[in-house]
């Protein structure tokens, strides 16, 4: 299981937003590829996060829990972007690369 961090934050902004199409918009992506994330995720972790069957789409206990776990894992990779950028990292560094370029 590797769940990427563009599906958390999917998950992220559909809790916070509301609806599938306002984190779509949010990350100027269309519904249907929120819609795809939403459920590679749930297929990677063998759980269903989000009530669908309602007018909007509710968080459920499972995915609370792995909400609460995205928040925190996008809130570090904000802070790394924050720190060391589109800068090449050199081996000096960090002893393991020559250099990486972050997205």
């Amino acid at each position: 299981m590797r769940p990427h961090l563009d599906q958390l934050e999917a998950l992220l902004w559909i809790s916070k937003l509301g609806s599938f199409r306002s984190a779509a918009r949010k990350l100027r992506l269309s519904q249907p590829a929120i819609s795809s994330r939403i459920r590679e995720l749930e297929k990677e972790l063998g759980l269903s996060l989000i009530e669908r069957s309602h007018h909007r789409p509710r968080v459920r206990a499972a995915g609370g829990e792995v909400l609460r776990h995205a928040e925190q894992m996008i809130g570090l990779a904000e802070n790394f972007r924050a720190r060391f950028g589109e800068r090449p990292l050199s081996q000096e560094q960090f002893g393991w690369a020559r250099q990486i370029r972050l997205r």
